[in-house]
């Protein structure tokens, strides 16, 4: 997909906070995913698809 960066950055966003609410529904702690290495491999796994 070609998309801007505001658009994609509006979509990483809004995938990041459904991962979040995913898995606290699931028990996880709600910083485990705002952390450094919770940040960097959703990150990661973005540009793949890029």
């Amino acid at each position: 997909m070609e998309l801007g960066d505001n658009t994609f950055a509006a979509l990483a966003t809004r995938g990041l906070v459904e991962i979040v609410r995913l898995g606290t529904a699931l028990g996880a702690k709600e910083k485990t995913f705002y952390g450094l290495s919770g940040l960097r491999r959703f990150n990661s796994n973005l540009w793949k698809f890029t």
